[in-house]
């Protein structure tokens, strides 16, 4: 019944309509309740190291040493809407597919909210409320609001990682929305340049001078690999949550955007519909996919990884328009990702997106 997040009395209930015999009494109930959890944290807690040295094993690293590692992390609650009273944020091993850990929130507990009944004597109240909270069973333990548990699970996660397997989770991969990463960014503690940047308005003057100048490029270098003074946590997306994002933004370019005929970008047969939608995102995903260079260090190599990328992305709609046979819109494929060439009625549009030589 605790797995169905039933108590005592509705297992009494379905007893009873069983012509079964009672449940044991509610504090025996309880009581078993109480040995079931410590029996399961217990296991828990072994297998969450046990993932942790899975990580050191297949990264060949020592118990050591303290590692870098990249996670993926999320929160959900325990209803929808921003009135839940439970929210849980948990870390998976981007490695292993493990989880590494997780944390509970909850806003209130149960046997404080019973005992408030009872508060008749005030002092005898807070004597057993100080003792209850010493004992280390009161469930609640965040005061803020629902949204922002996400947050703060994640700052919880990341501030107790290296204590717990050694690891700073120094690549974050999380929803593109997620408020996480502001919270942990610099929680291993950073660089000056990162303080200062990483706080400044994105769109101030100063900040797009530093963009373009050779202190930037300097500090992209040194943080393009492992730095001894700087550990920035790293956001990362994932390529679900990417292609989710384009699909985003073309359903709204087709609602509000317009044509050169004024009419709308999307709403008809031959131009941006709906379906036509899911497939562009669909093999925008799997362009990505299919071109990541897991093994690209330098700026360059992560370059050429992005224009193949885009360049699959081109040849996969250039075939997709050529079977539909839209009207006088005409496509030449060429056999290599090199090359896409684009001609509608009297426009030329050519892309050379890996440096080959013109084809006509």
């Amino acid at each position: 019944m605790g797995e169905l997040g039933l108590g005592r009395e509705a297992l009494a209930t379905i007893c009873k309509i069983l012509n079964m015999p009672p449940p044991v009494s509610d504090s025996a109930y309880q009581k078993h309740n109480r040995s079931v959890n410590l029996a399961t944290r217990k296991v828990l807690e072994e297998r969450l190291n046990d993932a942790g040295h899975r990580v050191r094993t297949f990264l060949q690293k020592d118990d050591a040493e303290i590692l870098d590692v990249a996670v993926s992390f999320d929160g959900t609650w325990s209803k929808r809407g921003f009135t839940a009273n439970y929210g849980v944020g948990i870390v998976i091993s981007a490695d292993t597919g493990e989880v590494l850990d997780y944390v509970v929130l909850s806003k209130v507990c149960e046997l404080c909210k019973a005992t408030e009944k009872h508060k008749s004597n005030p002092e005898k109240y807070q004597e057993w409320k100080d003792a209850h909270a010493a004992s280390g069973l009161c469930q609640k333990n965040y005061n803020g609001s629902s949204p922002a548990m996400e947050k703060e699970a994640a700052r919880i996660l990341w501030s107790r990682s290296v204590d717990k397997h050694k690891f700073r989770h120094i690549d974050m991969v999380c929803d593109g929305d997620s408020k996480a990463y502001g919270e942990v960014w610099d929680i291993y503690g950073v660089c000056d340049d990162c303080e200062k940047y990483e706080n400044m308005d994105k769109q101030s003057a100063e900040y797009q001078k530093w963009l373009k100048s050779k202190a930037h490029a300097t500090w992209e270098r040194e943080h393009s690999t492992s730095n001894e003074n700087c550990h920035r946590v790293s956001k990362l997306d994932c390529v679900g949550h990417v292609q989710k994002r384009m699909g985003k933004n073309l359903i709204a370019l087709s609602g509000k955007s317009k044509l050169a005929d004024g009419k709308p970008v999307g709403g008809r047969a031959g131009r941006l519909t709906r379906p036509m939608i899911d497939k562009l995102q669909k093999y925008y995903g799997n362009a990505i996919r299919r071109c990541v260079d897991k093994k690209a260090k330098s700026k360059q190599e992560v370059e050429d990884a992005v224009k193949r990328m885009q360049c699959a992305l081109y040849v996969t709609i250039a075939t997709m328009v050529n079977d539909k046979k839209m009207g006088n819109r005409s496509i030449v494929q060429y056999p290599s990702y090199h090359h896409v060439q684009f001609h509608l009625n009297t426009q030329h549009i050519e892309r050379d997106f890996m440096g080959g030589q013109s084809g006509h």
